[in-house]
């Protein structure tokens, strides 16, 4: 009788497998990298995409996007959600219907979220809370404000993970 050799692949998921934005904070090129430390070899794929051996993705939209690690057997999936914030870079509070507010554009994405508004010499002018739909209007103590640009930072839970972030960016008001 002759016996044929049977070739067999033992992979385990990985130890770590993660996946974050690594483009600068509200960039207009938006970056997710995937980070995966185990002994094989893995393939990647955002959203519905199909699976790619490169671990970066680039030209990502803003909102939440899926990530997914696999071998590159299939025999395992991990599933990461990655979030990506995005805000207008100007408004002009004119009246006239357009851009006359402004707010972080994707605020469902999270929960909990609290977005403080200054000036440039760190002078905290509005606070936008979670319910606020509206966003700011450019106003302070009842006051126009000049033209210029103005700093944010907000804290926000994530909604996919649980995880408190804060994040800080410009903007411009235009009159």
């Amino acid at each position: 009788m002759l016996l044929k050799p049977i070739n067999y692949f033992i992979t385990t998921a990985p130890q770590i497998a993660t996946a974050k934005v690594t483009s600068e904070n509200f960039g207009n090129l938006h970056q997710i990298t995937a980070f995966v430390e185990g002994n094989a070899s893995y393939l990647f794929r955002i959203d519905a995409a199909g699976f790619q051996t490169d671990f970066v993705f680039n030209n990502v939209t803003p909102g939440t996007h899926t990530i997914t690690i696999t071998d590159t057997n299939y025999c395992f999936e991990k599933i990461i959600r990655v979030v990506i914030l995005d805000y207008p870079k100007y408004f002009t509070p004119n009246g006239d219907g357009i851009n006359d507010t402004w707010l972080i554009k994707n605020r469902q994405e999270f929960t909990a979220a609290t977005i403080h508004i200054f000036d440039r010499y760190g002078k905290p002018l509005f606070q936008i809370k979670q319910q606020n739909k509206t966003g700011w209007d450019g106003l302070h103590n009842n006051n126009q404000l000049p033209a210029a640009d103005y700093w944010f930072k907000i804290v926000y839970t994530e909604n996919t993970n649980g995880i408190q972030q804060e994040k800080m960016g410009h903007f411009t008001l235009k009159r």
